[in-house]
């Protein structure tokens, strides 16, 4: 085992411990990535999610944000566009501006919402003014 590998299972470990007894969300987050990657652990997608849905009903938007990821993409779900929308919306509302861009990009495409352009140009422009480096660009 690398040094690394160590490492992340004492995190895992660690978070594990943490998430189950205190709720601290920034773990269970951070849990759900390792489980999201394979790090420290087998990767799952299915526990991924279990472990962003705990953040994300500790009102993370990290864990909001990936919640609708793994909607997007069918990671260890059914592919839900709407789902993607609804945690990406929570996250937005938190000033994740990475959420803001990908909300922008669903009514471009008009995946799981009607295809607005005045839409999704108005979510690139609170993407923008978060710092977004692409909807900078686009915007």
């Amino acid at each position: 085992m690398t040094k690394w590998q160590i490492i992340t299972a004492f995190c895992v470990k660690l978070w594990q411990s943490m998430g189950r007894e205190f709720l601290i969300f920034k773990a269970l987050s951070n849990l759900g990535c390792c489980y999201r990657d394979g790090r420290g652990v087998d990767q799952s997608y299915e526990k991924a999610k279990e472990w962003f849905e705990k953040a994300a009903e500790q009102g993370d938007a990290l864990g909001q944000f990936h919640v609708g990821w793994l909607y997007f993409c069918g990671y260890g779900v059914e592919q839900d566009y709407k789902k993607s929308l609804e945690f990406w919306i929570l996250s937005a509302e938190q000033r994740d501006e990475t959420a803001m861009f990908n909300i922008g990009t669903l009514y471009l495409n008009g995946q799981g919402v009607e295809k607005s352009y005045e839409k999704a140009v108005e979510w690139f422009k609170k993407a923008a003014e978060e710092g977004h480096d692409e909807a900078i660009y686009i915007y």
